[in-house]
């Protein structure tokens, strides 16, 4: 605790951030420090009465995800007191990093404890100290409810009345069809709903695509990111935050309310929360490759899960422009939906075998190519200017330059880490966006 004389909006939104305010927010982050303070003001200038918070207040993710934070009336100085309340019954030094044991976890209590915390956000709070409130209440609901050491898939935002009419006839018709009584009349009638079925979906697919085309700007709603949400995978280690996937696959309605809020405050400013773009490198030994030997390790970026979740909205957005607008070429199948790799080895052994059956036999050549550190290599302002040719919304590229821009990471060996590193260039291995943004 003490008087940086520095402004951020971290913990101060009645100034402006000063330069030094940011490079201790920047320290703050790689350090894995939490800021305590809830946006309240520190200090009344007494010539101007002009508020501001110049004294900050940090501590460590274990202590600080139970503090409680808070000023005090005045003592006749210019600053007010500042209460910190810790918690006493801190859990016993561990060695090694631990991780939350999910299976069990009081989901129950996790829920209602991150309800109640989360309904005492101000949503009007800036972008990075609403973000780092709303993971100060999930980590520290966790804190109390995950012992620290396959649900059904949400249907689709296109997802309609019509479209569960259909289901349910087809369904009605499967019983039907199934029954060892069952009629040929029963079987085309199945047939019959279960094409109509697929009619409705498709044609519901569609309208759904063509309303969100119109405007790529719009705010994700509810339903959309429940439906991210239940796409998360499950294991994955998390970012610098702590925030799991598990975790977040827990949330309540306030809290989806909460989260929903920051990422669509985060789509239509433009802004990225500092947390979402810092890394930890975890090198990865390949497979027969000598340990002692630097370049036999892979590099795998661990990121803030809220982060990839923002990102995966946004990834769903532009891949939809981009195959509505005609932009992705034609012979790609990796990373499209309805296609994979069975679509290039039927296009190679036809071409093959047309070769074969030509009157002057062809010959037949394959060429792979294989690039090294291909997504380190991915040149930002290139890749901006790339974007703007093909016509991309300006929402769209202005959201992604921000998830690039001061990108920075340190590398997490056992219990050691590296100092931090700005990555002018390049995309990180784990972002959602970076197979995608790789093809221009």
């Amino acid at each position: 605790m003490g008087d940086v004389n520095a402004h951020s909006d971290s913990w101060d939104h009645h100034q402006r951030p000063s330069h030094l305010g940011l490079q201790i927010e920047e320290w703050t982050t790689d350090s894995g420090l939490l800021i305590l303070n809830d946006g309240s003001h520190t200090r009344v200038n007494p010539a101007t009465g002009g508020l501001s918070t110049p004294d900050i207040t940090l501590a460590t993710a274990d202590v600080g995800a139970t503090a409680e934070w808070s000023t005090q009336p005045n003592l006749g100085s210019d600053h007010l007191p500042i209460r910190t309340t810790l918690t006493a019954d801190l859990p016993p030094t561990r060695r090694g990093r631990g991780k939350f044991s999910f299976r069990k976890a009081d989901w129950t209590g996790f829920r209602e404890s991150l309800e109640k915390k989360m309904s005492e956000i101000n949503v009007d709070t800036p972008i990075n100290q609403l973000n780092q409130q709303i993971t100060k209440a999930i980590t520290s609901s966790a804190r109390k409810h995950i012992p620290f050491g396959n649900g059904r898939s949400a249907k689709g935002p296109f997802w309609s009345d019509k479209c569960e009419e259909a289901v349910k006839a087809r369904d009605a018709a499967l019983r039907t069809a199934t029954q060892p009584s069952r009629t040929r009349a029963d079987m085309e009638a199945y047939q019959q709903a279960r094409a109509e079925a697929d009619k409705v979906i498709t044609a519901e697919k569609r309208a759904h695509l063509d309303e969100t085309l119109k405007n790529l700007r719009p705010d994700a709603d509810l339903r959309e990111l429940q439906n991210a949400i239940g796409k998360l995978k499950l294991g994955s280690a998390p970012g610098q935050d702590e925030v799991s996937n598990e975790m977040l696959r827990q949330l309540g309605p306030t809290a989806e309310r909460m989260l929903l809020h920051l990422l669509n405050t985060s789509w239509r400013s433009g802004e990225t929360p500092a947390a979402w773009r810092r890394a930890t490198i975890v090198p990865i030994l390949k497979k027969g490759k000598p340990a002692s030997a630097p370049g036999s390790y892979r590099p795998v970026s661990l990121l803030s899960c809220i982060g990839k979740l923002a990102e995966r909205l946004a990834q769903r957005r532009l891949q939809a422009w981009l195959e509505a607008h005609h932009k992705m070429d034609p012979n790609q199948a990796g990373f499209r939906k309805g296609h994979n790799t069975n679509d290039q080895l039927i296009k190679m052994t036809q071409s093959i075998f047309d070769g074969f059956e030509a009157k002057s036999p062809n010959r037949s050549a394959l060429v792979l190519l294989d690039f090294q550190r291909a997504y380190d290599r991915v040149w930002h302002a290139g890749l901006a200017a790339k974007l703007a040719r093909l016509g991309t919304p300006a929402c769209v590229t202005r959201w992604i330059m921000a998830t690039l821009r001061d990108r920075r990471g340190r590398v997490r060996w056992e219990t050691s880490f590296s100092d931090s590193r700005l990555f002018p260039q390049g995309l990180a291995q784990g972002s959602v966006l970076a197979p995608l943004l790789w093809k221009f």
